[in-house]
């Protein structure tokens, strides 16, 4: 799951205010500069992160973690989802969008058509789960047939050699970064 940022203004924030390159820097877990600026002046400022609600849990309690050391800053964690995240990041709403997803064509082409230029850290892989009702005959299933399933192709248990009997293929939301794809 990657963190996403424009990192022409990642660059101009960590020149113009240390406190954003320091909660930039805990949120994606670059190394921290202590508890000063390069100046030796206090650190002070917020940060603002929007986006995917696979990840909002996790980064708000590295939120949590930084601000309990650097009590001068905020960092405001958001969810929304990926999609939300990166256009928030897009629009100059938000420093950090989060994404469970790599970035879309159409989003890069944004970013670069005005001129913003994106840096994308992985924090995490993804664990996705199927859970099959226990009253179903079939004990197995590769790749190609869950895709099958979650694409519409195979509708029935039949189809893989269990009973005659409908699929019901539940999943997140269409356009959440961890939906089938």
């Amino acid at each position: 799951m990657p963190i996403v940022h424009n990192s022409r203004i990642f660059h101009m924030v960590a020149i113009a205010c240390s406190a954003a390159a320091i909660g930039i820097a805990a949120v994606v877990g670059v190394q921290s500069f202590g508890g000063s600026s390069d100046t030796g002046a206090p650190i002070s400022g917020s940060v603002r992160v929007a986006g995917s609600e696979t990840m909002r849990a996790i980064v708000t309690t590295w939120a949590e973690d930084f601000m309990t050391r650097n009590f001068q800053i905020d960092v405001i964690v958001r969810g929304g989802g990926s999609g939300d995240g990166i256009a928030a990041l897009l629009h100059g709403l938000v420093d950090i969008g989060m994404a469970s997803r790599d970035l879309t064509a159409r989003e890069r082409d944004s970013a670069a058509s005005q001129g913003i230029e994106l840096a994308v850290t992985e924090l995490a892989l993804d664990g996705i789960s199927i859970v099959v009702n226990r009253a179903v005959s079939v004990s197995a299933l590769d790749i190609d047939q869950l895709r099958s399933v979650f694409e519409g192709k195979i509708r029935n248990w039949r189809q893989l050699g269990g009973d005659d009997t409908d699929i019901l293929a539940f999943a997140r939301a269409e356009g959440s970064g961890t939906a089938p794809q």
